[in-house]
């Protein structure tokens, strides 16, 4: 994802296991996740039968490990999906970040089971402000500019003039919210990725408890820009 910090370097021979564990087949859905009934892998795996018709040579890679998986295995005996969807468990990260490489969508299903909720992914999160943080060092101080660099990141394209007017006016409403809520900033702005580096303080120029809000604020364009159709069906 172009969102997100350049990955490490992955070893060619884990991207050639990747790619030989993958088949050769094209189109290739993955999920990194526990094995539980709130994760619904179940639902994706009933997509594949009928998308399986339409693109024969789809896979779907299950990454995990729980208490669904003897079950989830079942049912694609049942759907007669073997050579469609596998599981993988304690494979090395090298491989696993390979087979997320090779793959063309990461799918993060997730309903309510009972009293289990899936709370909004972190690792959304973790991408949108990994985007505001690219945003914020690679372009100028004007609200304008970052709009446009997070859209050429994502989508490769410069945005269009009312698509910058409603995120520069949703960073400043958002800004303002943060700008009362300083522990919530907080969270936004380095929850997970970390503290801000000093290049990222320095490019506001701005107190910290403010700069958490602007940059708290600019996750949350991150976010919209990473949640846009285009962004989905970018090739």
């Amino acid at each position: 994802n172009p969102g997100v910090d350049p990955a490490l370097e992955i070893p060619k021979n884990d991207l050639k296991k990747a790619e030989e564990i993958l088949k050769g087949k094209k189109n290739r859905l993955i999920t990194v996740s526990r094995f539980e009934k709130r994760k619904n892998h179940e639902k994706v795996i009933m997509a594949i039968r009928n998308l399986k018709e339409i693109y024969p040579d789809i896979i779907y890679t299950c990454i995990g490990y729980g208490d669904e998986e003897q079950n989830l295995k079942k049912l694609v005996i049942e759907l007669k999906l073997e050579n469609h969807v596998f599981f993988l468990k304690n494979i090395p990260n090298d491989l696993k970040n390979a087979l997320v490489a090779k793959s063309n969508v990461f799918i993060m299903p997730s309903i309510i089971h009972k009293n289990s909720v899936e709370g909004f992914g972190i690792v959304f999160v973790e991408a949108a402000q990994a985007l505001a943080r690219r945003m914020v060092t690679e372009s100028g101080p004007d609200s304008a500019e970052l709009v446009n660099r997070g859209f050429r990141l994502v989508l490769i394209r410069a945005p269009r003039p009312n698509e910058v007017n409603r995120l520069v006016k949703l960073y400043e409403e958002t800004r303002d919210d943060f700008l009362n809520d300083s522990s919530a900033a907080l969270a936004m702005a380095t929850n997970p990725r970390g503290p801000l580096q000093e290049e990222i303080l320095k490019q506001f120029n701005e107190e910290a408890s403010q700069a958490h809000a602007s940059l708290a604020a600019w996750t949350v364009v991150g976010n919209v820009i990473l949640n846009l159709d285009e962004t989905f069906m970018c090739p």
